[in-house]
């Protein structure tokens, strides 16, 4: 996903976000969720980029859980060009919903350091990065936007109490996006996805590393971890990788952790 809009205005950044449009599965396990195109045009975004996904997928459900947390490794990806990037997101699915999600994880742009992002969507409509569109900031934890330093651990936590979906960024409350965005159609979950994504426009190589730049079978790979349902039963991924370029994979390591990413071609 390039984070465009108000990332990218708060920050003076060109992010990307992928818009493809969620695949169906007889394992009721769908593809990564969509994110919102670089431009108003949607032809546009189309025809000139492409998404490369690492992604693993909680079981689905019978009874709906509150939220959902990972932990992630902090990494910041080589070889992102112009136009281009590189992320790693936790994406809760809305019960009852088709193509409903909130987003958070951390992302890289060419030049930029490793930041916080948050996002949403409703209906399979597009919202925006962070602040400007319904995140609201309180508390004391990190900030969607801020710059997370490299080679730490941060667990982010999608929590629903009292008509808000609220963000943990380490356990510290950061803000909330509020049940009104969807109407109060969106409190609970039955499933989620942790997972990698590489954007990049389709006239330049795929030179874009993921997570640490190396493949999940070496030493220093990016790491997801400690993935967790809150109020619901434990967690059993599976693989689950779509559009996945050569240089990217995903491998399990335990029921509710795995390794992931890759080199770019260049």
């Amino acid at each position: 996903m390039t984070i465009s809009g108000n990332l990218a205005m708060f920050f003076g950044l060109t992010m990307l976000v992928s818009l493809t449009a969620p695949l169906t599965s007889s394992s009721d396990r769908p593809a990564p969720p969509p994110t919102p195109p670089p431009t108003p045009s949607g032809a546009t975004y189309r025809s000139t980029y492409d998404y490369k996904y690492a992604s693993a997928a909680t079981q689905t459900l019978k009874y709906a859980a509150r939220g959902a947390s990972a932990t992630f490794t902090v990494h910041h990806p080589g070889q992102v060009r112009s136009g281009d990037h590189s992320l790693v997101e936790l994406a809760v699915a809305a019960s009852g919903m088709r193509f409903t999600y909130i987003e958070a994880g951390w992302v890289v742009d060419p030049g930029e350091p490793t930041r916080l992002f948050v996002f949403w969507w409703s209906n399979g409509k597009a919202a925006c990065y962070n602040f400007g569109c319904g995140f609201v900031s309180r508390g004391p934890g990190i900030q969607p936007g801020a710059r997370l330093a490299v080679g730490s651990t941060i667990r982010l936590t999608w929590s629903h109490v009292r008509n808000r979906w609220w963000l943990f960024v380490n356990g510290r409350r950061s803000g909330y996006y509020p049940d009104r965005l969807w109407h109060g159609g969106f409190t609970r979950t039955k499933w989620f996805q942790v997972f990698g994504e590489v954007a990049y426009r389709t006239d330049h190589r795929l030179c874009e590393d993921m997570g640490s730049g190396r493949r999940p079978s070496l030493r220093g790979a990016a790491r997801v971890s400690k993935v967790s349902f809150v109020d619901g039963p434990n967690v059993h991924l599976s693989k689950y990788v779509a559009d996945t370029a050569d240089h990217y994979d995903l491998r399990l390591t335990t029921q509710n952790s795995f390794r992931y990413g890759g080199p770019g071609r260049c």
